[in-house]
């Protein structure tokens, strides 16, 4: 694993990009009042479309 204080900007977001998916689809798939929350129109395609990444 690379040390995060070396990473430059676009390197950071990356990875914090990946662990709020991984904790989207880790709540969606073991939290069920936040995922029939979630399903609400339109609220529903953008958290999908997360979880196929």
């Amino acid at each position: 694993m690379e040390k995060i204080e070396y990473l430059n900007k676009e390197e950071m977001n990356s990875i914090q990009s990946q662990r709020l998916i991984e904790e989207i689809k880790y709540v969606y798939e073991n939290q069920k009042p936040y995922r029939k929350k979630w399903m609400r129109p339109g609220l529903s395609h953008q958290i999908l479309n997360l979880l196929m990444i």
